[in-house]
């Protein structure tokens, strides 16, 4: 009789083992939706805060002082800024040329900082 319960007591303590193993399994899977959900939302949020620094020139009338800024801060390589003045209809493009928002035309500069400075070119950005 010994044995009978000693193994019945294995058998419960193997069967007891196999459920909270498969417990553990069901519970890792539900998670793994959850995970994912959470790192897309920090990934969309990082995005979002990356961005709200170029939403405050975005279709916005800002002064000569602050378009120069911007375009001294972000009109390099691989970023364009596009000027619009109140007397202009086509955009003036530093850095690189946008074909659309957030769509980059071919890998051509556009004009300097130094066109938006100088009084006597048409892209003057009067900034005092």
């Amino acid at each position: 009789m010994d044995n009978a319960s000693k193994g019945l007591l294995m058998g419960a303590g193997i069967l007891i083992t196999i459920v909270i193993i498969t417990f553990g399994m069901v519970f890792l899977n539900a998670s793994k939706g959850m995970v994912s959900t959470a790192n897309e939302e920090v990934a969309d949020f990082q995005l979002e805060m990356a961005q709200a620094k170029y939403k405050a020139f975005d279709n916005t009338t800002v002064t000569g002082a602050q378009v120069v800024s911007a375009i001294s801060k972000y009109a390099d390589g691989s970023f364009g800024v596009g000027v619009k003045k109140n007397s202009d209809t086509n955009y003036t493009w530093y850095g690189q040329t946008c074909t659309s928002v957030g769509v980059l035309s071919a890998a051509t500069t556009n004009s300097s900082i130094d066109k938006a400075k100088d009084e006597s070119d048409a892209a003057y950005v009067n900034h005092r």
